[in-house]
């Protein structure tokens, strides 16, 4: 196959090169992705909910395992009101699928990015069918993949 390159998220999707093409064979792509994960539930006192988990995750496709680790904690202030936050790690594997870890067209290096999650938040039952809830998320990743130096960035 013949192609362009194709353009990564963040880089111009309009301003595709079509002289600029590299050639790679694609064959029947099988992969393996198992997937765990495990939940504590602890209730310290009355209204305290702490639930410390852990996801596995392996990738066959870019031979990665990934562990990450999550919190939840939610207070029951009052009957109708809880707050409620967590923190934990996120994983997400390259797009094997688009050519991202082609090594003609991506970087067949790249390993999964990987993000620390942050929430806290406020609900309101009001009423038994009722639910109003308000959360807030901060998102901050890491080890984000770059194309090899034959794309540009």
């Amino acid at each position: 196959m013949y192609a362009p390159n194709a353009p990564q998220e963040g880089q111009d999707q309009t301003q595709i090169d079509l002289s600029d093409t590299h050639q790679t064979t694609i064959s029947g792509m099988n992969m393996f992705l198992p997937g765990a994960f495990v939940e504590l539930e602890l209730r310290p006192w009355t209204g305290l909910l702490i639930l410390p988990g852990l996801r596995f995750d392996y990738s066959s496709a870019i031979s990665q395992a990934t562990f990450a680790p999550r919190l939840t904690v939610r207070y029951q202030i009052t009957q109708p009101v809880a707050l409620k936050g967590g923190v934990g790690l996120f994983y997400q594997d390259p797009d094997v699928g688009n050519g991202q870890t082609d090594k003609n067209f991506g970087n067949p290096d790249l390993k999964s990015g990987r993000a620390l999650h942050y929430s806290l938040g406020v609900e309101w039952k009001p009423r038994e069918h009722i639910n109003l809830d308000l959360t807030g998320f901060l998102q901050r990743p890491e080890q984000l993949g770059q194309p090899h130096d034959g794309q540009q960035a």
